[in-house]
């Protein structure tokens, strides 16, 4: 998801991360934690991508 994102904006990693709006730092920030967070990852993730895909 980010590596497209990276790609489709042309720019760093770091770059990315300082665009990042708090919803989409957050969600990422869930990808990476525990084991048991996530099934309310996958839920974040897809009630982001919805609201934000029109």
């Amino acid at each position: 998801m980010l590596k497209e994102k990276q790609k489709k904006m042309n720019v760093s990693q770091n770059e990315l991360y300082d665009k990042m709006s708090y919803e989409e730092s957050q969600v990422h920030y869930h990808y990476q934690s525990n084991v048991f967070t996530i099934p309310a990852s996958l839920i974040a993730s897809i009630v982001y991508k919805v609201k934000h895909s029109a």
